[in-house]
């Protein structure tokens, strides 16, 4: 399973696939790259000491932090007179439930970010030169296919996305992906169907180890999709059983699904022998890994 990070922004996931994305952005130049496990801490507030003032760092990196509903995507890449930028993006995948509060969040968390990166990543100076919010289309496009009904979570694919497939090929399939990384999994993600796609490898130019869907209208063939609660996966799928035991992202499993992960987020989840007794109406799934 792959590890997952702690979650705090919160969002509502809706089950159309129609639902816009909201997404807001920062800009920053760094005198000064950063470490990508440094800007993985700092974006997500945290403290990083003593500080990370390494030398030599690779100026360019992407990566992907849950946090919320949602994830914070990071990006690093030199500019042109020797120095770095660093853009820095939050995406709700769903309709927040308050917008106005999940704006002043992103915008502190930006505000925080010049000082971190200076005083805690070795950038030296750090300086936000631009951030705005907008909405995006969920999208049924989907690497090349226009799908005028959503495609299904089938054992290891969904649409033309594929397990075993190689990740390169996939990749110059489907212009709207963007490169990213999930702790040491390399890959892409895709924002469709009203969440989002993430297909990764655990080396550079390997095949697909696993595609993570989060949030969004995406479902199996027998309708359990993001939404539906542990009472009714249990009442389809059989008895489940809890794989990933770590923070508060839990993967469970069905003996009738294998290979079909489904996430949870609920703390302690794992120290209940009867996930489904103790909470059949209120824990909803809220993405699929297949692997």
């Amino acid at each position: 399973m792959i590890p997952r990070r702690t979650l705090v922004l919160g969002v509502a996931v809706l089950s159309s696939a129609c639902v816009p994305l909201w997404q807001s952005t920062a800009t920053f130049h760094l005198a000064a790259p950063v470490s990508n496990s440094c800007a993985r801490a700092v974006v997500r507030g945290g403290q990083v000491a003593p500080p990370d003032l390494r030398s030599g760092i690779e100026p360019r990196f992407a990566l992907v932090i849950e946090e919320g509903t949602g994830v914070w995507e990071v990006e690093q890449r030199p500019r042109a007179d020797s120095t770095v930028e660093l853009s820095v993006t939050y995406v709700a995948i769903g309709s927040p439930i308050n917008l106005d509060s999940l704006r002043l969040a992103t915008n502190r968390r930006f505000e925080s970010l010049p000082a971190a990166l200076s005083d805690q990543c070795g950038a030296h100076s750090a300086t936000q030169v631009a951030s705005h919010g907008f909405w995006l289309s969920g999208g049924r496009l989907l690497c090349g296919y226009d799908y005028t009904r959503s495609p299904r979570i089938d054992v290891g694919r969904v649409g033309p996305l594929s397990l075993g497939a190689d990740r390169a090929q996939l990749r110059r399939l489907c212009p709207e992906a963007r490169d990213t990384a999930v702790d040491r999994y390399v890959g892409f993600r895709i924002l469709a169907f009203g969440g989002l796609i993430e297909v990764l490898s655990d080396s550079l130019g390997g095949s697909v180890d696993a595609i993570r869907i989060l949030g969004g209208s995406l479902r199996a063939a027998d309708g359990i999709g993001v939404g539906t609660s542990v009472k009714e996966l249990q009442r389809v799928w059989g008895s489940l059983r809890v794989n990933d035991c770590e923070g508060v992202a839990h993967g469970a499993s069905a003996p009738t699904h294998p290979g079909i992960y489904v996430l949870f987020r609920r703390e302690n989840l794992c120290s209940h022998p009867s996930v489904a007794a103790v909470y059949s109406d209120t824990l909803r799934i809220a993405g699929f890994e297949l692997r």
